[in-house]
């Protein structure tokens, strides 16, 4: 559940969202842009009753828990890459003493003797650099191997070579939507029975990242590069911190010749001073016997919990027992969810023992709260109470917050110790921090007193200290405590709901649940997908809330200002002062702190600093419930899958206001659920009660209460509503990539189908034309460069170097441009109904200049008698009046056209001619367009020309010198004569009466 502070701009963000439906979209004229200064603190603030600096620790983009897509989730995912980036950004920090034996002793206590280094030889030297990094896998192996051979057997790891292969997320529900992370080489616990290779993060006990160079050393620049690095090296530590439940954890970084040790808490990293492990191999020999010889020696590695171990086999047997009476459905769920764990709690001095056995919620992120829910069954119970379940939560509290368990106290105190409606109950819990600080407090007074080194350190690690190491000014906000609480409601997830009216029915009762809590003196303020759960069969709920970890108690805020302490008291203060910014005489107004899970959090919480009230918990009551919506039912979103990705999985929280608004305001429904009208309705009622929530133009704030929200709920749950029965949750599987369109996606797997030859009929013919006879083939000719593309050439007896007609008419075609003429579409029909296309008319030649050479005039006197022979056999359609042309002989060939029922009729417009070279793109829905077809004639109207000069040189196979110099002519090899090929092209379409030859006045000399 990322969280922290975002700096904003001012933003436009009113009806820009991408969730507007496309049919939905406001008038283009529409102005409803609305200027908002943004600055946006979702801090983890401090709430405590002695005044903090206004300045509070920055925002950081976190990496995402959720991901719209597979590609999204990858580890090259730049996005998260930033994000991971920006996280460890100056809370990495090299400890200040250069001495390295020092990091060792204050970093990695221990009391145990360490034996003498054993003698390497050359197996240090022998690992590669400055070459391939997989070389220094295999060497760096066999080195730390004979490092160890001086420990005893029952503590001496195994170093394995994994070679940088993949090792997925330890929790496999979670695993599709978290990075895989790829360890070089890796060290076993002591005496563990190991599968290899190893493939669990439970079973690495230390990571060794390798580069084969010394400027990868991420700690002296900071650079794209050293960030990559330095985040292989936390989410490592994230991994056995997360699957071990490690209170911090070491990895070593090798570059070069260089080495580094890194120690990794909640709060961030601390490293050693760089060294040459080549050189001095006693130091990594140190380090080793240190982390496995750690203080207190009860702990098998340092910064191993000594309040939680993993499950041993007699704890699996034990749990599978009891599960097999009480919770039936645990046998059949995922392995690495099914992990078993010893817990000892203290509750009023006396020790009590759970036993995890199933895991209900995790926080994947490094520097955050880490949250890890489970379920235990509590041992040592009585006989009627024995296979009684409860809930587990630890979590890693900011020093500067109220802790949870306050809160719970509150409530308890303020309901006389009855549970409320809709609220999870609370059993006892436990400030681990708090009790490490104390017995810090406790040695420092002895080493006062004795002026003298206590001899043994109680600081077990249930407290960071990476955070005063990074930033001493600001180690109450960045140091985090180890809690745990103990909950006796046990429920299951809002996305594992059995029917959409359970899950309807938890989210009504959970908002009850809010506002009996709200009422007793506490807003929630983190209203989100692990804080609201669907409660157990037998409960006097159907759904609650719990995790009170960002809440506000305004009882307190109230006792604070020495004002009446009553609701009314307090809606009022939200009236008239909730929207002013905080004052500088009163910087730490906690009303005012901006906490919550992004993908819930209420617009106006978003846009500006305001004090939250329960309003906005209740909008956040609905984001979950579209949350829920996108991701497990069938909805009827137009954007199916990718819904989910583009309204929630955004990169900053302005886009977030944006997507949030656009869905707000949209005209029509932005989400329906096919054949579920009750869902659908209160879907629709929930958005409309929340458009009055956040100011927008001229519309002021309407406050919608708890009252208006559950009338909501009860309209849609009455008798007579009809609800599906059938509909469980659909388990959400990632889009393998959520930019697919929809057409994308339904043709995947499916064969590739075939084209056709006729456009118009399907049928496996050529497309009409003439018949292609032995006559016609023997005189497919074209004279090489004549500018006779454009007449059907098998009919013109042409001398000169020839080629075969079809091949040039499919050049002609994707190089022409096209030309569409107006005809009556009821002739045009008459005419071709049950014909095939017939050579062209007869096309007049220009006569032969006084300058013009006698090979030139004895081809046009042939061209010209082939013409009117053709003329004789052709037959003409029929006669048609057309206003805007009159006829002329054309100066030159010009290009055939087709009419429009030629053409394929699903794209072609009637009363349209289309020419026969159509563009390359063939697009008949344009206005000019024409798929290939043969040379048709035209009785009339406008006729253009259509060869470049390019697709001329195509035809005729050769280069021609006389490119772009207009008017020139050459005359080939075999005496014939070859025009130029400039003059016979135009970018400028032009009609039959306007002649296109040579201008008069225009010389034509050759050049000598």
């Amino acid at each position: 559940m990322p969280r922290g502070r975002v700096n904003m701009p001012p933003s436009h963000y009113l009806l820009r969202s991408s969730h507007l439906h496309p049919n939905h979209l406001p008038p283009a004229d529409c102005d409803l842009d609305i200027d908002v200064d943004i600055d946006i603190d979702i801090a983890e603030q401090p709430q405590q009753k002695k005044p903090m600096p206004d300045k509070s620790t920055p925002r950081r983009p976190q990496p995402q828990q959720y991901h719209s897509d597979m590609a999204h989730a990858k580890q090259n995912n730049p996005e998260d890459v930033a994000a991971w980036h920006d996280v460890m950004l100056e809370r990495i920090k090299e400890y200040p003493d250069q001495d390295v034996k020092q990091y060792l002793a204050r970093m990695v206590p221990s009391d145990t003797p360490m034996p003498a280094c054993p003698p390497t030889g050359s197996l240090f030297d022998a690992i590669p650099v400055d070459g391939p990094e997989k070389d220094m896998y295999n060497p760096l192996v066999d080195a730390l191997g004979e490092l160890a051979t001086s420990f005893p057997p029952n503590s001496r790891p195994q170093f394995y070579n994994y070679g940088h292969n993949i090792m997925h997320f330890p929790f496999a529900p979670y695993a599709d939507e978290q990075h895989p992370t790829k360890p070089d080489v890796v060290a076993s616990f002591p005496v563990a029975k190991i599968e290899e290779p190893i493939s669990r993060w439970k079973d690495v006990a230390l990571v060794f990242e390798l580069k084969p160079r010394d400027n990868y050393d991420p700690m002296v620049r900071n650079t794209p590069t050293g960030w990559d690095t330095l985040m292989q090296l936390a989410k490592n530590a994230r991994n056995m911190m997360l699957s071990q439940g490690r209170l911090y954890a070491f990895v070593v970084g090798i570059y070069g010749t260089l080495a580094r040790i890194f120690r990794f808490d909640r709060a961030g990293g601390i490293c050693s001073p760089k060294f040459e492990y080549k050189c001095q191999p006693e130091i990594l020999h140190e380090f080793l016997w240190r982390l496995f010889h750690p203080r207190p020696p009860q702990c098998g590695i340092a910064g191993a919990d000594p309040t939680a171990k993993l499950g041993t086999g007699a704890d699996k047997m034990l749990v599978r027992a009891l599960a097999r009476d009480h919770d039936p459905r645990w046998a059949g769920m995922s392995g690495t969810r099914k992990v078993v764990r010893r817990i000892v709690m203290t509750d009023r001095g006396r020790d009590t023992t759970y036993l995890t056995y199933k895991l209900v919620f995790v926080n994947p992120g490094l520097f955050s709260r880490a949250t890890l829910v489970w379920q235990a069954f509590k041992l040592n119970e009585e006989d009627q109470h024995k296979g009684k379940t409860y809930i587990v939560k630890e979590t890693w509290r900011q020093m500067g917050r109220v802790c949870e368990l306050e809160f719970y106290e509150a409530l308890r105190q303020a309901t006389g110790g009855e549970p409320l409606f809709g609220v999870a109950t609370y059993i006892h819990g436990e400030d681990l921090g708090e009790r490490d600080e104390e017995e810090r407090n406790r040695e420092a007074g002895a080493k006062q007193r004795s002026r003298s080194r206590v001899p043994r350190d109680m600081k077990m690690g249930h407290r960071t200290i990476a955070g005063v190491h990074s930033a001493p000014k600001k180690a109450r906000l960045n140091e985090r405590s180890h809690t745990r609480i103990v909950l006796e409601t046990v429920g299951t997830p809002l996305a594992e709901f059995e029917s959409t009216r359970e899950l309807v029915l938890a989210l009504r009762d959970a908002v009850e649940g809010h506002r009996q809590a709200y009422e007793a003196g506490l807003v929630h303020r983190d209203i989100s997908e692990g804080n609201v759960m669907i409660a157990p069969k037998g409960a006097r709920f159907r759904g609650y809330i719990q995790d009170f970890d960002f809440s506000f108690c305004w009882k307190w805020f109230l006792q604070k200002r020495k004002e009446k302490v009553d609701l009314a008291t307090w809606e009022e203060y939200c009236v008239q002062h909730g929207h002013e910014p905080r004052s500088k005489k009163d910087p730490v107004n906690e009303s005012k702190e901006r906490t919550g899970t992004i993908f819930f959090m209420a617009i106006e919480i978003l846009s500006t600093e305001i004090t939250h009230e329960a309003r906005h918990d209740l909008e956040s009551f609905y984001w979950l419930l579209i949350f829920i919506v996108l991701r497990h039912t069938n909805h009827g979103h137009h954007e199916k899958d990718g819904a989910f990705g583009s309204l929630f999985c955004v990169k900053y929280p302005n886009q977030a206001i944006r997507e949030k608004t656009g869905w707000m305001l949209s005209p029509k429904p932005p989400l329906t659920v096919p054949g579920n009208e009750p869902l659908t309705r209160l879907l629709e009622k929930f958005r409309l009660a929340c458009t009055h929530n956040f100011p927008r133009l001229d519309v002021g704030v309407r406050r919608m209460t708890h009252g208006d929200i559950l009338a909501i709920f009860d309209d849609v749950l009455a008798p007579g509503n009809v609800w599906p029965e059938d509909d469980a949750a659909l388990e959400w599987k990632l889009p393998e990539n959520a930019a697919y369109t929809t057409e994308v996606k339904e043709s995947r797997n499916k064969p590739v189908t075939k084209g056709s030859f006729d456009p118009t009929t399907g049928s496996k013919s050529w497309f009409p034309g003439a018949p292609n006879s032995e006559e016609n083939e023997a005189s497919d000719h074209v004279q090489s460069g004549a500018g006779y593309a454009g007449a059907d050439a098998r009919n013109l007896p042409i001398a000169g170097p020839s080629r075969p007609t079809r091949e040039v008419e499919v050049r002609n075609r994707s190089a022409a441009v096209d030309a569409e003429v107006d005809e009556p579409e009821n002739q045009e029909a008459a005419f071709w109904e049950g014909r095939r296309p017939s050579p062209p008319p007869p096309m007049s030649q220009p006569e032969a200049g006084p300058s013009e050479p006698p090979a030139r005039k004895a081809t046009r006197k042939q061209s010209r008698k082939a013409g009117k022979s053709a003329a004789r056999r052709a037959e003409a359609p029929p006669e048609t009046k057309r206003p805007a042309t009159r006829r002329a002989a054309p100066s030159r060939p010009v290009a055939e056209t087709w009419p429009a029922s030629v053409v394929e009729p699903d794209n072609a417009r009637p009363g349209r001619r289309y020419n026969l070279r159509s563009s390359g793109s063939r697009n008949m829905a344009g206005p000019s367009t024409s798929d290939g077809a043969q040379s048709v004639p035209v009785a009339e109207g406008r006729m253009t020309r259509s060869r470049t000069q390019l697709s001329l040189q195509q035809d005729a196979g050769t280069r021609d010198s006389s490119v772009g110099k207009r008017g020139r002519a050459q005359e080939d090899l075999d005496g014939g004569v070859e025009e130029s090929l400039e003059s016979q092209s135009s970018k400028r379409q032009r009609t039959l009466s306007q002649p296109r030859g040579r201008k008069t006045t225009r010389k034509s000399a050759k050049k000598p």
